[in-house]
């Protein structure tokens, strides 16, 4: 398998949400015993790291319901800690009320990219996707690393995070030629 095309990379961060009407704040202006609620694990870890007094849960549903239920009180919730990326990609960037500092909240390896997937021997595919390859940009170089990071330890095969493991964060920037890469599997 390999990535045949990366669209540029979206803001990798996560981002605070409160409920409509609410006054804007920051996950520390929260008051104690707070409910905040994600979709990952990933987050869920880190708002236990980062601040302890709020009460983590984790919420299904795609963000536009998640977002839904936040405002008509239906799910309990004092906030969402959701992808930054994809509230900018609904038109609701607006609603977020911080956004999380990546050197203390990692985001998710591949957080903010949109890559097509193909399998190395489809020549048909490659001449598809080959208007919008863009194998020198951070998006493509960051997305085979989340990939090789993601691999089980045999390099064999792909992993499928499950309930009992975290999936890992991780965050890369390219420099120039080199690169530095953080990285943390469930806090």
């Amino acid at each position: 398998m390999g990535i045949g095309a990366a669209l540029e990379r979206d803001d990798a961060r996560d981002a605070l949400v409160l409920s409509a009407g609410r006054p804007p704040c920051a996950l520390a202006e929260l008051p104690r015993g707070a409910r905040v609620a994600t979709s990952t694990p990933r987050r869920v870890a880190q708002l236990r790291q980062h601040h302890p007094r709020l009460e983590p849960g984790l919420v299904g549903g795609n963000a536009d319901r998640r977002m839904v239920r936040l405002d008509d009180g239906s799910s309990g919730l004092g906030a969402l800690l959701v992808a930054y990326a994809g509230l900018h990609r609904l038109g609701q960037a607006h609603r977020a009320t911080q956004i999380l500092d990546p050197t203390l909240w990692l985001p998710a390896s591949g957080a903010g990219m949109v890559v097509a997937e193909y399998s190395t021997g489809d020549t048909t595919v490659c001449d598809v996707l080959a208007p919008i390859i863009r194998p020198a940009t951070d998006t493509a170089q960051a997305g085979q690393t989340g990939r090789s990071w993601r691999r089980d330890p045999s390099g064999s095969r792909w992993r499928r995070p499950s309930r009992r493991h975290a999936p890992g964060s991780g965050c890369r920037h390219v420099e120039q030629k080199s690169a530095r890469h953080r990285s943390g599997r469930g806090v």
